[in-house]
């Protein structure tokens, strides 16, 4: 029954109405033509350091309340300017949680950011048909687990 109950929820989904955009949000995407413009010399990323610090310094120019990075960067900075930026006390940045079940080791946050509480999980649930319909706001660090975050980046976000 969960695969008909499934379907019918995602058609359900499906059928509502569009979802008008917050004006008090800015997304900045990184999108495929992007990454391929980037040189590939000093680049450990999908995006160099130089870039990265150079639109966190134009984003802070606009005293934002939060700045989410949303980006696994487990190598310290190449540059000043982006150890100045991820150390900013209003950026928040992603970890991902071990997961003793598949084995995956979990990524922990960029070395510069301010303090514990600036880091969020960014960890999914997939369901049985491969596809996300969840997101954790909440959970136990597990033991051995590369960051002791236990609120999503999302939640996180909110909370400042």
């Amino acid at each position: 029954m969960e695969r008909l109950e499934l379907n019918m929820f995602d058609r359900l989904v499906s059928r509502r109405p569009a979802e008008t955009l917050d004006p008090r949000l800015l997304v900045v995407t990184i999108d495929s033509d992007f990454i391929r413009s980037q040189p590939t010399t000093n680049r450990l990323s999908s995006v160099s350091d130089e870039v990265l610090g150079e639109t966190m310094a134009i984003l802070q120019t606009h005293n934002p309340r939060v700045i989410g990075i949303d980006l696994f960067r487990d190598f310290p900075g190449e540059t000043e300017q982006i150890a100045n930026q991820l150390s900013e006390p209003n950026v928040i940045a992603i970890a991902q949680h071990s997961d003793k079940s598949t084995g995956t080791p979990g990524i922990p946050p960029p070395p510069e950011v301010f303090s514990p509480e600036g880091v969020g999980f960014s960890d999914l649930v997939v369901d049985l048909d491969g596809t996300v319909r969840r997101q954790l706001l909440v959970m136990e660090p597990p033991v051995g687990s590369p960051t002791t975050s236990s609120l999503s980046i999302s939640l996180l976000a909110t909370a400042k």
